[in-house]
């Protein structure tokens, strides 16, 4: 999917989840790795607790197609995972959001 105006995206379909994030950076057409990644997890889907944070080491002059795992090994399991991301210039591709 694509989400052209959030920085957030939540999931919660009534199961357990986990996560796994990947983003892409091409300086080229400007689209960067994100500087900070954020992961909040619910039971409830209102009361989130962070659950982990991700600081980007790409360096945002490295050329080509780069595609990073932002993994997230979290302890135990959450209902409902959100997905924060801290930009600080360009666009900002996700490859691919797992939750499972």
């Amino acid at each position: 999917n694509y989400y052209a105006c959030t920085k957030e995206i939540l999931a919660g379909q009534g199961q357990k989840y986990t996560a796994d994030e990947r983003f892409m950076q091409n300086i080229d057409p400007g689209v960067y790795m994100p500087a900070v990644v954020e992961v909040s997890c619910s039971e409830d889907g209102n009361a989130y607790t962070a659950a982990k944070t991700i600081a980007n080491d790409t360096p945002d002059t490295q050329k080509g197609t780069i595609i990073k795992p932002f993994a997230t090994p979290l302890e135990g399991q959450a209902r409902y995972v959100k997905v924060h991301v801290e930009n600080t210039k360009g666009f900002v591709f996700s490859d691919e959001i797992v939750i499972r």
